[in-house]
């Protein structure tokens, strides 16, 4: 999904989730910014509900959700995203809001577009970097075949790692779970123009 800053001055968390509770339509905060959300493409949205579907295949049977986009996540900074897919294992924990933000994910997912990589990559990924369960940032393209998977290291330090072909397999021993890309981005078209934003 696409985030889009609306003409508005900065404002608090507080009128940020009055504002939420009241919309038609979804909106993120970042750093006192309320962000519209748009649609995705074709690939977007297949791509994310591939990933949400092999990640709940794996993990129903045990002591774990798996949310779609529809799920809000608060950082620790206080601001409130939705994540293309967004998991943990356990008791989840939420705000009291309206909707309510999920506060405790494990694993996070955001497919990419033109207009969010930069911000999926840096901002938004250091903003996530707050939430104190949060171990595992899958950024996934969709004008090609690569997923990046960065695992937080008990030193603190997040390792990287990257796969581009369609016969990898991304383990996540964190929540046992193999993505494979070639389910990931199963049905998905190769059309550059179809996946831009």
């Amino acid at each position: 999904m696409f985030a889009h800053q609306l003409d508005t001055p900065l404002v608090t968390e507080a009128e940020y989730l009055a504002y939420e509770a009241a919309a038609e339509f979804r909106n993120e905060f970042h750093d006192g910014q309320i962000l519209a959300m748009s649609g995705g493409t074709r690939a977007h949205v297949l791509i994310s509900g591939n990933t949400h579907n092999i990640l709940n295949s794996q993990l129903a049977r045990r002591r774990c959700d798996v949310y779609t986009s529809d799920m809000k996540v608060r950082t620790g900074t206080g601001n409130h995203y939705y994540p293309d897919v967004s998991a943990l294992c356990g008791t989840p924990e939420f705000t009291a809001d309206t909707p309510p933000s999920l506060l405790n994910p494990t694993l996070i997912v955001e497919v990419l577009s033109d207009s969010t990589e930069v911000f999926d990559r840096d901002l938004k990924f250091r903003r996530y970097k707050t939430i104190p369960s949060f171990q595992v940032y899958l950024i996934i393209a969709q004008r090609e075949v690569l997923v990046d998977m960065f695992t937080l290291l008990p030193d603190g330090d997040w390792k990287q790692h990257t796969a581009t072909t369609l016969d990898a397999v991304i383990d996540i021993p964190l929540l046992g779970v193999r993505l494979a890309l070639r389910d990931i981005y199963f049905n998905t078209l190769y059309n550059p123009d179809e996946a831009q934003e």
